[in-house]
């Protein structure tokens, strides 16, 4: 598992058809970046009642995985064009699981969450790819069952194209990251798999949503 690009986003307007969001969505890679347990140094977060903090400082997306939309959109995606900050050539191991860390020469970050798509998704891939074609966006995302991984950092430092990481499973009773993506998407959600959830290094935000449901 390497990195192969590493992007930060400054926040603009995204314009898709009529729908126009103020956003920091548009990340463009840069030499390095600086990770820190808040997020990424210069990078834009502008939904902070639904993206960043602790619990999602980064978003990393594999490449491996870009390829499968290339197939289907029939166009070459760039790296960081679904927001992520790092881009790695592959997964180290399938499935992923909620709290595999991955260390990139010390620095430590942790698997927290899928990467649920929203509007603000669908209008920037309606900007690369042109509104007809990026339409049903979230819908097609969201079948494929490929949503990257938000990561909390555990130990902040520096990351650049080039570095390899090196990965440690979780155990295996924490959920596994798609687990937790159906659990987020199920009309009715299992109560024993929220509990499974909550025993698990989940993200602050789905915490606080699924801890009601457990009282």
């Amino acid at each position: 598992m390497q990195i192969i690009s590493v992007q930060t986003g400054r926040a603009r307007d995204v314009t898709s058809g009529r729908t126009t969001i103020h956003t920091g969505i548009d990340k463009q890679p840069v030499p390095s970046i600086t990770v820190q347990h808040e997020g990424v140094e210069g990078d834009d977060i502008v939904a902070t009642q639904h993206h960043g903090g602790p619990g999602q400082a980064v978003y990393a997306y594999a490449r491996s995985d870009y390829e499968v939309f290339e197939a289907q959109l029939d166009t070459e995606l760039p790296n960081g064009a679904f927001g992520e900050n790092v881009t790695v050539d592959r997964w180290p191991h399938d499935p992923i699981r909620v709290g595999d860390r991955f260390d990139v020469e010390g620095v430590v970050l942790e698997v927290s969450a899928p990467r649920i798509p929203c509007v603000t998704f669908a209008a920037r891939m309606g900007e690369l790819v042109g509104p007809d074609a990026a339409r049903g966006w979230v819908k097609r995302f969201t079948a494929e069952r490929r949503p990257g991984w938000y990561l909390r950092v555990i130990a902040p430092g520096r990351l650049e194209a080039g570095q390899r990481l090196t990965a440690t499973p979780a155990p295996s009773a924490n959920l596994t990251g798609l687990q937790m993506w159906d659990l987020h998407h199920a009309p009715s959600p299992d109560p024993a798999m929220i509990r499974r959830a909550l025993d698990s290094p989940i993200d602050d935000r789905s915490r606080a949503f699924w801890t009601p449901a457990t009282t």
